[in-house]
C-alpha cells in the first residue's frame, strides 16, 4: 500500500531538483549545525537554495546568508508558497518538531 502523501512529497522534491541547476551543480555551503537542526545552501551564480531541517522538537535559528551572497532578498518556500524576507542577509526561522524547509531565490 502506497503512502500517497509521502510519495507526492518525494515527487515534488524530485521535480524541484530537476528544475534547479543549483541543486544539480551548485556549490554546497554548510550554514548551521547544532543538536537536531542543520541547514545548508546550494549556490550557482545568483540562484540559491536553502534547506533547513529539524529532526527534534521545535527550534529557532538565525542564518547568515551574506555568506552565500544574499542581502535583503525574499526567498520562496517550495511547499506552501510562503515567502521569507531577509534583513541584512539574516534569515530568522522557527522550525517545528520534525519539520524542514526548502527555500529558494525566485
Amino acid at each position: 500500500v502506497w503512502d500517497r502523501d509521502l510519495r507526492g512529497h518525494f515527487q515534488a522534491l524530485i521535480a524541484f531538483r530537476k528544475a534547479r541547476r543549483a541543486l544539480q551543480e551548485g556549490l554546497f555551503r554548510p550554514l548551521y549545525a547544532a543538536g537536531d537542526v542543520c541547514a545548508f545552501a546550494r549556490v550557482l551564480g545568483d540562484e540559491v537554495v536553502v534547506v533547513a531541517a529539524n529532526r527534534g522538537e521545535g527550534a529557532g535559528l538565525e542564518l547568515d546568508l551574506t555568506r552565500v551572497g544574499l542581502g535583503d532578498e525574499t526567498l520562496g518556500s517550495l511547499f506552501g508558497g510562503e515567502t521569507y524576507r531577509l534583513k541584512g542577509g539574516l534569515l530568522a526561522l522557527e522550525l517545528g518538531a520534525r519539520e524542514s524547509l526548502v527555500l529558494a531565490t525566485r
